[in-house]
């Protein structure tokens, strides 16, 4: 009975690839850069920036094609600063609601600078 192909991160996988022709994963982003290699070459085709790119305009460099990763149910990362920044925002207008200035002084020394009363 032959032995079985080692899985990726198994010991004897590397070899196997190698022996094999390579590792499928980096054969097949190799066919895929070859590809777009090719669809770049081809005059009839649009220019579009790649994904992740920069785009210079007028003196500022943006990210063009960048993406969020949703957490879940398409809450990203940022969503969840802005509710932590919203959080704190409500805090402090409640604590000017409730005495002004120097009440919003006390919270923040309470909050950063332990000191109380």
């Amino acid at each position: 009975m032959p032995a079985a192909t080692p899985r990726r991160g198994q010991p004897g996988f590397a070899e196997a690839a190698r022996r094999a022709g390579g590792d499928p994963l980096l054969q097949e982003a190799r066919e895929r850069r070859l590809r777009s290699v090719e669809a770049s070459d081809d005059p009839t085709r649009e220019r579009t920036p790649e994904r992740g790119s920069r785009r210079r305009r007028r003196g500022v460099v943006e990210r063009v094609g960048a993406t969020r990763v949703p957490l879940s149910g398409g809450v990203t990362v940022d969503d969840g600063a802005g509710l932590l920044l919203g959080i704190f925002a409500w805090a402090v207008a409640l604590q000017y609601f409730r005495g002004g200035m120097p009440q919003v002084r006390e919270f923040l020394a309470a909050k950063f600078l332990n000191k109380t009363g």
